[in-house]
């Protein structure tokens, strides 16, 4: 089969590291899971959580040229002691790509490990009603890159980044909050190869030096709580990706290397303790759309998952 040439471009240069699946670095699932506190006095003392986050996701560009479907679970584990904490997300995935040619269609899966992901950082109250939060990020790839080969689980990059946490209670019972976080990613340099006999035909070079380049989050969400055991939480994240390149260059296409994407999510999580232990779930979905670059960005994207934790 042939592949149509603006998708490799799309791919390897518009995207960057925003092609790949990756759980562990969805602004989503990793903000509401890490400050999930269950509202019970008799977690102060617990310093520890653990959690399991299985999901499902599928994607479509615009031009109908690709589309991909992922499955998997996330694990995380949590410590907090007053105001710092410390999170450490992997997950492991199976990723499904579709690559629609001219006559046929050529299909490519992997299974394989996401980036190990750590987030530290502390927080601090300003009053009775605002609450700040400071994070680092450090991503390690646990696999070479498969970009070349269109299917991927994690971003294949060590990443460095910045994340700062805003939320204020404007109810006196703390019934209703509003969250805003922004979070900024660089992923480093790296070689990457194409080794699918059946794409290698299609490259000038095996090869070549990507740089992924940067990921900018901004995110803002409601959140309101009852009965002290439920919570219901709907937001909005806008994820801009920029400065990605491929060295030697793939085509001679002058456009730029950015992305504009939009996010939109709903999430239900319950406090259910088992015995003595404080546990809870959370049931989610998201969806949304790229608004750049406009012919092969993502025309949807849908992601579903749960979640089921503990602290101890």
């Amino acid at each position: 089969m042939r592949i149509q040439k603006p998708l490799c471009i799309f791919l390897l240069i518009h995207h960057g590291a925003t092609f790949c699946v990756s759980i562990v670095y969805n602004m989503r699932i990793a903000t509401i899971t890490r400050r999930q506190k269950f509202e019970n006095d008799n977690i102060q003392k617990l310093h520890n959580l653990l959690s399991g986050t299985p999901f499902a996701q599928w994607r479509k560009t615009e031009n109908n040229s690709f589309k991909q479907n992922a499955y998997g679970i996330l694990g995380s584990y949590i410590y907090n002691n007053k105001n710092a904490y410390l999170k450490v997300d992997s997950a492991v995935g199976r990723v499904n790509s579709t690559i629609i040619g001219d006559n046929n269609n050529l299909k490519i899966s992997h299974t394989q490990t996401d980036d190990i992901l750590f987030t530290g950082g502390f927080g601090q109250k300003i009053g009775s009603h605002i609450r700040l939060a400071y994070s680092g990020l450090f991503g390690i790839p646990t696999h070479r890159n498969y970009i070349l080969e269109f299917s991927q689980f994690g971003i294949g990059h060590i990443g460095l980044g910045g994340q700062i946490d805003c939320a204020y209670n404007y109810s006196k019972n703390e019934h209703h909050t509003l969250f805003g976080a922004i979070r900024y990613i660089h992923f480093l340099e790296r070689t990457v190869e194409v080794k699918n006999p059946c794409l290698i035909t299609h490259y000038a070079h095996t090869c070549y030096n990507l740089k992924p380049g940067n990921l900018t989050d901004l995110f803002i969400s409601h959140q309101s709580s009852w009965n002290r055991l439920n919570r219901f939480e709907i937001g909005y994240d806008a994820t801009f990706g920029f400065g990605a390149s491929i060295c030697p260059t793939i085509t001679n296409f002058g456009g730029t290397a950015t992305l504009i994407r939009n996010s939109f999510f709903g999430a239900y999580s319950r406090f259910i303790p088992i015995h003595e232990i404080p546990s809870g779930i959370i049931i989610a979905l998201s969806g949304g759309f790229d608004s750049k670059p406009k012919l092969l960005g993502n025309k949807y994207f849908i992601t579903l998952w749960g979640l089921w934790g503990f602290t101890f």
